[in-house]
């Protein structure tokens, strides 16, 4: 293979060969998380798709590890708009694959409760200053951690902690107290 690609980079006049070429493409998280269906964080969205917040309920220490905590959050719940749509018969575009697709007229239906609970997940207890009961977290956890099984632990790494919900008094930044 390299052999062929000196060949086209000697010349280069007929076939421009740029470094970016030959490197993966840089994926997109909007259009990622567009594919998956979901966020990580329905209620409000994360900066970064590995980014989860909530409210400790409880934080206990781990049974068999002396540095670990445990924290599970508060279920959060809220109205989301839902809408009924109807397609019509004007064509809207024609895909790809060749499928016509037509245009829809969509009309507000009303609001639909919602709730989340993101999972119960493990604190290194040094890295853990401010992490009680009520605290508002917003940490760093594995890429789609936040769906799966309920009862499934997940490691995390505390962006910022706060005393409560309103964020009024910052206890944890990074890890460190400030």
């Amino acid at each position: 293979m390299l052999d062929a690609l000196n060949e086209i980079v000697e010349d280069r006049a007929r076939f421009p060969i740029e470094p970016r070429y030959l490197l993966k493409e840089t994926p997109n998280p909007i259009k990622e998380e567009a594919y998956k269906g979901g966020r990580n964080k329905v209620k409000d969205w994360s900066a970064f798709k590995d980014e989860s917040r909530g409210v400790l309920k409880t934080v206990k220490k781990h049974p068999k590890v002396k540095d670990v905590l445990i924290g599970t959050f508060k279920t959060e719940s809220w109205m989301e708009p839902m809408v009924t749509c109807k397609k019509t018969n004007k064509i809207y575009r024609i895909d790809s694959t060749g499928t016509v697709i037509y245009r829809e007229n969509c009309r507000p239906a009303g609001k639909q409760k919602q709730t989340f609970t993101p999972r119960p997940t493990y604190f290194y207890k040094p890295m853990a200053s401010g992490i009680k009961p009520n605290a508002f977290v917003r940490m760093h956890v594995p890429p789609g951690s936040d769906h799966g099984a309920k009862n499934q632990h997940r490691s995390c790494w505390v962006i910022e902690a706060y005393t409560n919900k309103q964020r009024t008094k910052l206890v944890n930044i990074y890890g460190f107290k400030p």
